[in-house]
């Protein structure tokens, strides 16, 4: 006769609430930070360029200013960023501005890649 062992559970009652509770906790945290922070998505984007990278916003409010980049902050509970480019050149070789008021390309001006036409 064999003699079947008794079935131990894994977890206490008390345990598997914690579980459950730290579970819900990453869920939600992960979830406000894909669609509100986006800090995931600059850090990944930082290890991609191998620097700190700009962010790129829009018109500003409601379409008044140009589409311009800014620097972003290292952690933050809310980033208005449309993308990521890795350094104010390459924001500025894709068309957006330093300052958000008006189009100024130092970095291009510098380089001797701005053209007169383009003032």
């Amino acid at each position: 006769m064999v003699k079947k062992k008794k079935e131990r559970n894994r977890f206490t009652k008390k345990q598997k609430t914690w579980i459950i509770i730290a579970g819900v906790l990453l869920a939600l945290a992960l979830t406000y930070d894909f669609y509100v922070a986006d800090n995931i998505r600059f850090y990944a984007n930082w290890v991609r360029c191998g620097q700190r990278p700009v962010g790129t916003a829009g018109k500003g409010f409601l379409g008044s200013g140009v589409p311009h980049y800014i620097d972003q902050p290292l952690i933050s509970g809310f980033r208005d960023v449309i993308d990521y480019k890795c350094s104010p050149l390459e924001a500025e070789r894709a068309g957006y501005s330093a300052d958000p008021d008006k189009y100024r390309f130092p970095h291009k001006w510098e380089l001797g890649e701005f053209r007169k036409s383009e003032e």
